[in-house]
């Protein structure tokens, strides 16, 4: 980003004061969480009851995570659902830049996840990954993909992977 950016511009005075920056971030994240859980029902083409019925939950409380104005997230729970919907959770911290770019990117196309057996890495289909970018979407996202350990060979060998700034991913080392 170069520092043209609308949103960063109008958010750069007002992210001078801490509880502004805080709940600002924090509701984005609070509505984040609940329009990717329905993306990812609706992907799946489940309802709210099949969804409850997968993760042991009751319908009303699917309907209840998936209003934009809930904030009483717990980790657990949020396992509980990547399990049901066969993917990861990703908890980490962040600088409040991050977040911001990711509003930018943030849409129907980003909320989307697949499940272990539509991986493009591990799925019944794999295939090979060149860049950063095949996992992450069209922006390398250096947070996340920026080193990556894999089994290599027969032997146990472990080969670490790293991104460049470009997005490919080439070898970094080999590890024991």
């Amino acid at each position: 980003m170069n520092g043209s950016n609308g949103l960063i511009d109008s958010l750069r005075a007002e992210f001078q004061d801490k509880q502004y920056r805080h709940t600002f971030v924090n509701e984005f994240l609070d509505a984040a969480i609940a329009a990717q859980l329905k993306a990812l029902r609706e992907q799946r083409g489940w309802t709210q009851a099949e969804l409850a019925e997968h993760a042991g939950m009751k319908q009303s409380r699917i309907s209840l995570m998936e209003n934009v104005n809930y904030s009483s997230w717990s980790v657990n729970t949020l396992r509980k659902l990547a399990e049901t919907f066969d993917v990861t959770l990703a908890v980490r911290f962040r600088p409040f830049g991050q977040t911001v770019v990711d509003m930018e990117y943030f849409g129907p196309g980003s909320l989307e996840v697949a499940s272990f057996p539509n991986d493009p890495i591990f799925g019944a289909s794999p295939r090979q990954i060149d860049s950063t970018s095949d996992l992450v979407g069209s922006r390398t996202d250096a947070a996340i993909a920026t080193s990556l350990s894999v089994n290599h060979g027969t032997a146990g060998e472990r080969l670490q992977l790293r991104a460049d700034s470009s997005g490919k991913i080439h070898p970094a080392q080999r590890l024991a």
